[in-house]
């Protein structure tokens, strides 16, 4: 979604990732030249890469557009979680939880014909 809305991103960066000419740090894990972490290890770095991403991201927690045009990717779910534990903590209300069904349960209706 984001290499189709910014130029930049999409022509460029990824791009240069695909040409090999942007460096890959341990794990062949690419790291943004504009994030200024040494490290992903540990709180303190993990807060900083969020509060780059999701810059002053209580004012803008409800802004669609906003949120739109960030993402952090990991792909661990275990990651995942954790991230998103960290970033919904950052929003200025209380959470809330919203819980969805895959199945219908099942229920036997008999009828009766005379």
């Amino acid at each position: 979604m984001r290499a189709h809305h910014d130029y930049e991103f999409s022509n460029n960066f990824l791009l240069r990732v695909r040409d090999g000419d942007v460096p890959a740090i341990s794990n062949d894990m690419i790291k943004d030249s504009r994030f200024d972490g040494n490290s992903l290890e540990g709180e303190e770095s993990i807060t900083r890469l969020i509060e780059f991403t999701f810059p002053d991201l209580s004012r803008h927690a409800y802004d669609v557009d906003y949120m739109m045009d960030r993402a952090l990717i990991t792909p661990l779910n275990e990651d995942v979680n954790k991230l998103n534990k960290k970033i919904i903590q950052s929003f200025p209300r209380e959470e809330v939880t919203y819980y969805s069904f895959d199945s219908v349960p099942y229920v036997a209706i008999f009828y009766h014909i005379s």
